[in-house]
């Protein structure tokens, strides 16, 4: 088995060298996993596939956005997130060798977030005027398709290891969303139609258009619209066959 392996590296020169296998090491920092596909069509085009997953966790960095953000309602570091997203890409090279030098790259992407964070939710009885706290628990899924274009530079380090960056890259496309804050403890009539009254206030302030219904125990939201989103500083290794 060992003679076998060593035989694939060795003779691994001698192949074709139209297919690229890829990890994006600068994701590893941020617990996201990802890994791309490249099958060469032409001297200067080629077609990349790329999956990202990060498993549901804590958000990186949780610690210092708690100091950058001081509401008192939310801590960072109980919020889980996870997210997961699917990319297909034509680039173009417009290097003197294959698949080298600066490109350009179209592509389509879908993604999806899942997440839950617990928030402090202050309601004011319209009768006493006095504020309550409720601990509302908040988790939903967001997903979307999307399309834009990046920028990046690849350089072939030897004739087996490549070098992709991602330099920058911009997308927008339909995100849709749904959202549950299950509240604790639950509310009665009078602090249902206050709870409406807080959430409307902030809809009409919203940047992206929402509905949401509230009852005793929960509050639905849902959203459909169209969103951007950046792509950019990755730093990609790659093994050429």
């Amino acid at each position: 088995m060992k003679k076998i392996i060593l035989l694939f590296f060795i003779s691994m020169p001698l192949f074709s060298q139209k297919n690229a296998l890829k990890i994006n090491l600068s994701s590893l920092f941020i617990n996201n996993y990802s890994i791309s596909y490249e099958r060469a069509l032409s001297k200067h085009t080629t077609v990349l596939l790329n999956g990202r997953f990060m498993p549901n966790g804590m958000i990186p960095f949780a610690d210092k956005l708690n100091t950058l953000v001081s509401d008192p309602g939310a801590d960072f570091t109980k919020f889980n997130l996870g997210n997961q997203a699917y990319t297909i890409e034509l680039r173009y090279y417009f290097g003197k060798k294959a698949q080298s030098g600066f490109y350009m790259a179209p592509y389509i992407r879908k993604n999806n977030f899942d997440f839950a964070v617990p928030i402090s939710i202050d309601i004011e009885d319209p009768a006493t005027r006095i504020s309550t706290s409720n601990r509302a628990q908040f988790s939903g899924n967001l997903s979307g398709l999307s399309g834009g274009l990046l920028l990046g530079v690849q350089k072939h380090l030897s004739k087996v290891f490549v070098l992709d960056l991602w330099i920058i890259g911009a997308h927008a496309g339909i995100m849709k969303g749904n959202v549950i804050a299950n509240l604790n403890p639950s509310i009665n009539t009078l602090l249902q139609a206050e709870l409406t009254k807080t959430i409307e206030e902030a809809k009409n302030d919203s940047p992206i258009p929402f509905e949401f219904s509230v009852s005793q125990d929960k509050v639905n939201f849902s959203a459909n619209s169209i969103a951007p989103g950046i792509r950019g500083l990755g730093f990609n290794l790659g093994i050429k066959f």
